[in-house]
């Protein structure tokens, strides 16, 4: 806005601008009703993201009072951690609701940021409408001004995401702030520049994946600018300094401002390579319905039920749904008709394009989807932006582009005298259409019982059930909105948890746990397996040991959700003694003390190891190693390496504790360790030279069949419900095609060469199993075949199908075994039952020929680990 002339028209400024926000304010207390009534006890949301994403407030705040790492997780998927840098943190929220954390408690504190959310965006969006309004009566701007905040702020799909307790989604305030920032940037006012780059840097850190919104409408910016310099013939001097500066100093002091986030991100980036996205991320069903922008989202109080009832609308009970209602698309209309400006084009260009990303990588009109590329697809092959599997998000820019227009709309038709009429006429209209109340929220009162775990002062885990690990592509364990809040009620007993949830992760952090025993059974459980009396004896061995190595001092068991059958498990296998009952909960304490000896390997080996059984290959220059906090003592590793100058430095920390000098027999290695107050002491094992799988003498007979492979291949498959992969790794490199259904790689005999690798989808495709037939029936004698079954291989294999695998030397017939794993090494032409072959129903299923190698290095092998205190 203009400076202004004197006191009492700077005063008159700011009184417009206390208005507006206090208009906002008291909107966004209505529109989020009954929220205010409930507002130190719940919050907006459907029980699956909320608790975790209020957790988040509590976690920034206290890792910055205490200290902490505030990426470096390991209160979560204890003990080996959880890196947050790809988890939806909110670091922003958190941070400003420290201090209301300190004055009011969690719950307020998170309702107080939530709509701030909204009177931010309100604000924001005036702020950007008003500069870019042509000029004229003031009163006629500030007018349409208003509305567009109104727009942007309060439009069906803001409120939806609150609903579903997407508080981050929500977290949308600071792009009309950049957007207006960039804008004013790229007329060549240099400062501007780095204002664009702090608010691009406020929106990251309160949600990354609307940074990434708004690199793309920079990039439209620079586009429509350089349009602008060619239709005005301006020199190309003119152009690189009034534009492409500015925008680039923004992006430079942008990525400046993020660093400590990508500096948490690329190492795990480089470790494990790209997991931000699995295929196609379920892209599909997270689009927007074309048909969806006429229909009134189902929150709406009088008409929510048109959507499911009168159309076909898929998935629009999850945030998928865009609807801004048949006001704001008329005023836009009359926005763009009667303001024909090029500024304007800029609003209905970026409209457009982000209306186009939102519907996703296939159009769909009305539910049914129509064969017609979409920009999307693009952008699924683009590095970070493929990331966000959510289209119908970018509806967020869409709408800001609307609130733009439909302002210019306002502006021109509050040119009559009635004016105040005419906005609350058009502003009553656009509410009734948005309407999104009353919004369901989730009881954020915490369990009694969990209040009397916090009275106990160790640092130790607590053992929460139902248990699972969660992400954006999939939950293993309990399916159940109580696991979520699980981790919300770590906000009061600060027990670490053996569970978490997160966004993206590497595929190892979920093994971790679900291939280990005890928790591998509860995870059976809490899918609906029965367990073996066998299992159960087996679990009862070795449960004090996996309790007490990884430091877990309690149980708690919420039934429901847990049946009948995991409470038992807990009673009559785990080594519990019952604290306290209350309203369905009990709390038991585990009743196993430390004492020295063996660290199962299961728990032992974290990242950098190959097949996690004895010996274990050290895959990777450093690898971790987990073994039990408490007093100082002597850690013995059973290793031995690969060449007679091996040597091994084991650290902690980064604090070096001793040398392992390894010969090509095993040794005992002695180091001293210090004392940990955590209940797990992470310790680094780094080899300073590693072999290449080939280069190293092995035992390769395949299975019973006598002849031996010229390499080392280790084949892992899992179910669904235990992993959904299926990896065969060849020298140590995955060769397989990892899809749904059979995964076959087919090995030259010779020289190890991968011949030909192939997916059969033998769950839902009919001609799968007469597909893989045929191609193993056309392969020559003698040839290695490889083979893992991954997520679901049973519902559409074939007879003819399974007479294919047996002349391959395999035994197992998945049919009738739903979503169990199968792993094997054969040969074409080799009897059956003479494969190495392992069919599994409740765990992964590995078939091994020389070394379990994982990765193309192997620097030594680790046998036995012991701690004596």
């Amino acid at each position: 806005m203009a400076a202004p002339a004197s006191d009492s028209a700077r005063e008159r400024q700011w009184r417009v601008h206390a208005v507006v926000l206090g208009s906002y304010a008291l909107l966004s207390l209505l529109l989020t009703a009954p929220l205010v009534f409930h507002f130190g006890t719940h919050v907006p949301g459907d029980g699956i993201d909320d608790p975790a994403l209020t957790w988040n407030l509590w976690w920034v705040w206290d890792s910055l009072r205490q200290g902490r790492h505030l990426f470096q997780c390991d209160f979560m998927f204890h003990p080996i951690g959880i890196n947050l840098a790809f988890y939806t943190l909110t670091v922003l929220n958190g941070a400003l609701s420290g201090p209301l954390q300190e004055v009011a408690g969690l719950i307020p504190a998170s309702n107080t940021i939530l709509l701030s959310s909204y009177i931010l965006s309100g604000y924001g969006a005036f702020l950007l409408c008003y500069r870019v309004l042509p000029l004229g009566a003031r009163s006629t701007r500030l007018y349409g001004a208003w509305f567009a905040g109104l727009v942007y702020a309060f439009a069906a799909p803001k409120l939806f995401y609150a609903a579903l307790g997407q508080f981050n989604v929500a977290s949308s305030q600071w792009i009309p702030f950049a957007a207006l920032a960039l804008v004013e940037a790229s007329r060549g006012r240099r400062r501007m520049a780095l204002i664009a780059a702090l608010f691009l840097a406020l929106q990251a850190w309160a949600e990354m994946t609307y940074a990434s919104f708004l690199i793309v409408f920079a990039s439209l910016l620079f586009v429509w600018r350089l349009a602008e310099a060619l239709h005005q013939r301006r020199q190309w001097r003119s152009f690189v300094d009034r534009t492409v500066v500015p925008l680039a100093l923004a992006g430079v002091a942008f990525a400046l401002l993020i660093a400590p986030l990508l500096a948490a991100m690329i190492p795990d980036m480089l470790a494990e390579g790209d997991f931000s996205v699995v295929g196609g991320g379920f892209a599909d069903v997270f689009s927007a319905d074309l048909a969806g922008l006429l229909a009134p989202t189902m929150l709406h109080p009088l008409l929510g039920n048109l959507v499911g009832r009168w159309t076909s609308v898929l998935h629009f009970d999850k945030g998928q749904h865009l609807y801004f209602g048949l006001m704001v698309w008329l005023l836009a209309a009359l926005g763009w008709a009667r303001t024909r400006r090029p500024r304007t084009l800029l609003w209905v260009l970026s409209g457009a394009a982000f209306l186009a990303l939102s519907l996703g990588p296939v159009l769909q009109v009305n539910g049914k989807q129509i064969a017609l590329p979409m920009p999307f697809q693009a952008f699924q092959e683009l590095p970070f932006f493929k990331a966000n599997r959510y289209p119908s998000r970018y509806g967020v820019m869409a709408g800001l582009s609307l609130a733009v227009l439909s302002g210019m709309g306002v502006a021109r038709l509050v040119r009559g005298r009635h004016r105040t009429v005419a906005l609350a006429l058009v502003s009553a209209v656009f509410l009734l259409e948005n309407l999104s109340v009353p919004l369901p929220l989730s009881d954020m009162r915490v369990p009694p019982l969990y209040r009397v775990l916090a009275d106990d002062k160790r640092d130790s885990a607590v053992l929460d059930l139902p248990l699972a690990w969660r992400n954006g592509f999939r939950v293993t364990g309990a399916q159940d909105v109580a696991i979520m809040f699980g981790q919300f009620y770590q906000t009061v007993h600060g027990k670490r948890l053996l569970g978490g949830n997160t966004s993206r992760n590497p595929e190892f952090k979920f093994q971790y746990f679900s291939e280990m025993p005890v928790l591998q059974s509860i995870v059976a459980l809490e899918r609906g397996h029965p367990l073996t009396d066998a299992v159960k004896a087996a679990d009862r061995q070795v449960a004090p040991e996996i309790l007490s190595s990884l430091g877990v001092t309690h149980v708690v068991v919420r039934a429901p959700p847990v049946d009948d059958a995991l409470q038992r498990y807990v009673e009559e296998v785990l080594p519990t003694r019952l604290l306290a009952e209350e309203g369905g909960m009990r709390l038991y304490a585990v009743e196993t003390e430390q004492t020295p000896g063996n660290v199962p390997l299961a728990v032992a080996l974290a990242e950098g190891w190959g097949m996690r059984r004895s010996p274990a290959v050290a895959v990777r220059e450093t690898a971790r190693l987990m073994v039990p906090g408490g007093d100082a003592g002597r850690l013995s590793l059973e290793m031995r390496g690969f060449a007679t100058d091996t040597v091994v430095a084991v650290s902690s920390a980064g604090a070096k504790l001793g040398e392992c000098g390894l010969a090509t027999d095993w040794t005992t290695c002695v180091v001293e360790i210090p004392a940990s107050t955590a209940p797990a002491n992470v310790l680094e094992l780094t080899a300073e030279y590693g072999h290449e799988p080939t280069a190293l003498a092995a035992i390769r007979t395949i299975g019973t069949t006598g002849v031996t492979a010229p390499l080392d291949i280790y084949v892992r498959a899992a179910g669904e419900e235990f992993g959904d992969f299926g990896h065969i790794y060849v020298a140590g490199v995955d060769a397989a095609p990892n899809e749904r259904g059979y995964n076959l790689v087919v090995i030259d005999p010779s020289d190890g060469r991968v011949i030909a690798a192939a997916s059969f989808d033998t769950h839902a495709d009919p001609d799968a199993s007469a597909a893989m037939a045929a191609f193993v029936g056309n392969l020559p004698p003698g040839a290695i075949v490889a083979g893992a079954a991954a997520d679901e291989a049973s519902l559409s294999l074939s007879e003819g199908a399974v007479s294919a695998l047996r002349a391959l030397g395999v035994a197992g017939d998945l049919r009738g075994c739903f979503r169990c794993a199968h792993a094997f090494v054969g040969l074409v032409g080799a009897p059956p039952g003479t494969a190495a072959e392992e069919l599994r129903q409740i765990s992964v299923a590995e078939a091994l020929v020389g070394r379990g190698v994982t990765e193309p290095r192997a620097y030594f092998e680790l046998a036995e680990v012991a701690v004596e205190r």
